[in-house]
């Protein structure tokens, strides 16, 4: 027994020793590190307090150190695990709780920042830090009041307290107090110079109120008094960049460099400086340098194959890119570089190459979201969206808010004709990104190809609550109102847009558009001219003015007005041309063929001043001049669409139509792909000729004009198939086209004959009532009363 008590107390003893050596061990790392702080090594503390952490996992004082430390060397996500820990192993941490907020403060995640503020309040309702806090969370989310409130009562409870001192000087700074809220961090830095947040602060706002030299002066102090952290050399290189001492930004930037050999930022933020300042040639050389001196650092390696791919330097990018795969396999950035390689050559065309790199990251990373949305992205540009789909769904579900990719399945789903899935993908991108203003652009489209108009409107009011003076988004609007001619909501955008912009000629446009529609014609004509004062080579303002005198028989006020113009700028063959329309209209029209002439002479590759030309031979009755203008303007212009088009409805309608079908054809012989003049052969064939061979020929002219989304393209595609009895085919085409507009009296009797045949004779009637109600004369009409009569 005495030896049994003997081995327990030596076995004790061995065990106590054991204790005391650990704890001298973790004591030592901990004085260490202390020490290392002390000298302004960070980077050695930080790893002095992880192996004291080792030893004691449990010691959460050593987490919370080992947290701070993190912070400084700018790891905030670290820093952020390390409170989380210490929150999980003791809820009341107040410390750790406060520094976890700030993490989703400076992340933007504001729900989860005041989320821990509220808990913080609960637990210590009068902490000057725990209110200061919840007030910086107001302050970003522009709650003036609220954060001021909490820093009134911070400074009640502890007038020093630097983050109350901090908020309270950053919102009346924001208020546009900047004097009050400088002496305020003067004062207090007065009485404690060691407060570097406040001086951080007190830089910031000198150098918005203009005090460059009194922020430069702070950063500085900031970078004497903590040499470690390399966010005030950044910042002080920056300041003094735009103070135009741009030497003295290089050197700040070039001593960083010295003193964090190892740290990627700062070189890079020197090669950003080099780039501005010396040109992309003596960046790139530097970059070059910094890469050969660390060949295995993929970092710089990444960093100069973007700067090699921005200057147009594919190879030299690829071959970076190469090395990286050769270097890292298939690890992570292994995966990385075959990405980027397979984005360049997806980028010229070289899908298949692209393809097999994808292939190699997928097999290892089969989510790898970057490569998923890439090899969907070659799906879009051949055409085939239901790969695309699934790939995106895929890389979708790793990462859930990825605007970019969300886009893309938005793209893909509207190639797919899957448009109201296309909308919801958009409505989740802005759910995520809601100040995105092309987001909601894009969104816009869809909607407005939806004909959902109410939508629209509402999307176009967001857009305008984010950028009250953002003219596209109002124009946009203006568009939208002026379809339901709801002239209130008209006359408030017009109005706005001349407020906002009062220099810019489109909302006087506008305003002078909606008072010719009201017949104010007084108030319009003064709208109009001030239009045209503000753009004096603008088109649509002066064509509009001169139109609106006309309108209101005032032609001879018109002509005056033009001529005032043309005798200031003797050149401005717009007013010229007007001119010569003024005289149509008093029908003058040998005065208006003399102008149109001197338009021409002017310049002769101008398509109006031909049709004009030829509609006053017209009006004369002088049938070959109006044809020999028209070839004139056709020759003159390139075969202009609108000459093109306008003389062969003339060969049309006086019952020459294989002098169209030959017009048309010489067009295409000049330009294979000219759509415009397919869609009118294809139809000139189906309409007037209609035997086997001119509805195959029709047929090759259409197949280029399927993907083509214009209601006249599919009209005609349609039309045909309904000509070859294949009419389950031909209905989607006259669909589509008749939705886009659904009053066309073409349209309908197309797609009125479709349901026809098709025995649907409720969507027969309905389309063919349209097509006969206004009495117009067009070939098939009697076809279509005919049918209508028996239905």
């Amino acid at each position: 027994m005495k030896n049994f008590r003997l081995i327990i107390l030596l076995c004790f003893t061995v065990l106590l020793s054991s204790c005391s050596g650990v704890d001298d061990e973790k004591a030592g790392y901990i004085t260490n590190a202390e020490k290392y702080m002390q000298d302004g090594e960070v980077g050695k503390a930080k790893e002095a307090y992880e192996k004291a952490l080792q030893i004691d996992p449990e010691d959460i004082s050593i987490r919370f150190q080992l947290g701070q430390v993190l912070e400084q060397l700018q790891d905030f996500h670290a820093a952020a695990r390390q409170y989380q820990t210490i929150l999980e192993q003791d809820k009341t941490h107040l410390s750790a709780r406060l520094r976890l907020g700030q993490f989703y403060l400076l992340t933007g995640k504001f729900d989860e920042a005041l989320a821990q503020a509220d808990m913080a309040i609960k637990q210590a309702i009068d902490n000057a830090d725990v209110l200061a806090f919840r007030g910086s969370i107001f302050l970003k989310q522009n709650k003036n009041e609220s954060a001021m409130r909490d820093a009134l009562r911070a400074l009640e409870l502890d007038p020093d307290n630097v983050n109350a001192l901090n908020l309270k000087a950053s919102l009346l700074a924001r208020n546009g107090n900047g004097e009050e809220a400088i002496q305020l961090l003067e004062t207090a830095l007065a009485k404690k110079p060691d407060m570097n947040l406040l001086r951080n602060t007190l830089a910031s706002i000198y150098f918005n109120e203009g005090l460059i030299d009194k922020a430069i002066e702070q950063i500085n102090l900031l970078v004497l008094d903590q040499p470690q952290i390399l966010f005030h050399r950044l910042r002080l290189a920056d300041m003094y960049y735009h103070s135009n001492s741009k030497a003295l930004a290089g050197e700040t930037l070039r001593n960083a460099v010295n003193d964090f050999p190892d740290n990627n930022q700062v070189k890079l933020s020197l090669i950003k400086y080099i780039a501005h300042d010396k040109g992309d040639e003596a960046a790139l050389d530097e970059m070059q340098q910094f890469v050969k001196a660390s060949p295995g650092n993929n970092v710089l390696s990444f960093a100069l194959a973007t700067m090699h791919r921005r200057l147009g330097q594919s190879d030299q990018a690829a071959e970076l890119y190469r090395q990286i795969i050769e270097r890292e396999g298939i690890k992570p950035n292994g995966l990385t570089a075959r990405t980027l390689l397979a984005e360049m050559f997806a980028k010229t065309g070289r899908n298949d190459e692209a393809r097999v790199l994808l292939a190699e990251v997928l097999k290892t990373a089969p989510d790898n979201p970057s490569a998923l949305g890439l090899r969907a992205q070659i799906a879009l540009t051949e055409g085939q969206a239901g790969a695309a789909v699934d790939d995106l769904r895929k890389a979708i579900q790793k990462t859930p808010n990825s605007v970019p990719l969300l886009q893309s399945l938005a793209r893909a789903h509207t190639m797919n004709n899957e448009l109201d899935l296309a909308i919801d993908t958009l409505k989740r991108a802005i759910d995520i990104n809601n100040d995105d203003l092309a987001l909601r652009e894009e969104y816009l489209r869809l909607l407005a190809m939806k004909g959902d108009t109410a939508s629209v409107i509402d999307q176009l009011d967001e857009v305008l609550k984010i950028s009250p003076d953002n003219l596209g988004a109002m124009e946009a609007l203006f568009r939208v109102h002026a379809m339901n001619k709801d002239f209130d909501a008209l006359t408030q955008i017009a109005e706005k847009m001349k407020l906002s912009h009062p220099d810019k000629t489109i909302g006087y446009y506008y305003s002078a558009m909606i008072h010719r529609e009201q017949g104010r014609i007084p108030d319009s004509i003064s709208d109009f001219k001030r239009a045209v004062e503000l753009a004096p080579d603008a088109i649509e303002p002066l064509t509009q003015l001169v139109r609106t005198y006309i309108g209101a028989d005032q032609a001879a006020v018109a002509l005056a007005y033009l001529d005032e113009i043309l005798a200031a700028n003797e050149s401005n063959i717009f007013a010229l041309n007007l001119k010569g329309e003024a005289y149509i209209f008093m029908e003058e029209l040998d005065k208006a063929i003399g102008i149109f002439e001197q338009a021409i002479a002017a310049k002769p590759d101008w398509q109006l001043p031909y049709r004009n030309l030829a509609n006053c031979y017209l009006l004369k009755k002088d049938h070959d001049n109006a044809i020999k203008a028209y070839e004139r303007g056709i020759d003159a212009t390139g075969f202009s669409p609108l000459l093109v088009t306008d003389l062969a409805r003339y060969f049309e309608a006086s019952g020459n139509v294989d002098q169209a079908i030959k017009l048309y054809e010489e067009i295409l012989v000049q330009d294979e792909n000219n759509s415009l003049a397919s869609n009118n052969l294809a139809m000139l064939l189906i309409d007037y000729r209609g035997d086997q061979k001119s509805l195959e020929r029709a047929g090759v002219l259409v197949e280029s004009l399927k993907e083509i989304n214009n209601p006249a393209y599919q009209d005609t595609i349609g039309w045909l198939l309904v000509k070859q009895d294949r009419i389950e085919e031909a209905l989607p085409y006259l669909e589509r086209a008749v939705a886009a507009s659904p009053e066309n009296i073409g349209l309908n009797y197309h797609i009125g004959m479709a349901y026809y045949k098709a025995g649907n004779k409720e969507a027969a009637r309905k389309a063919l009532t349209i097509a006969t109600k206004t009495g117009r004369n067009y070939r098939g009409v009697d076809e279509a009363r005919k049918a209508l009569e028996s239905l």
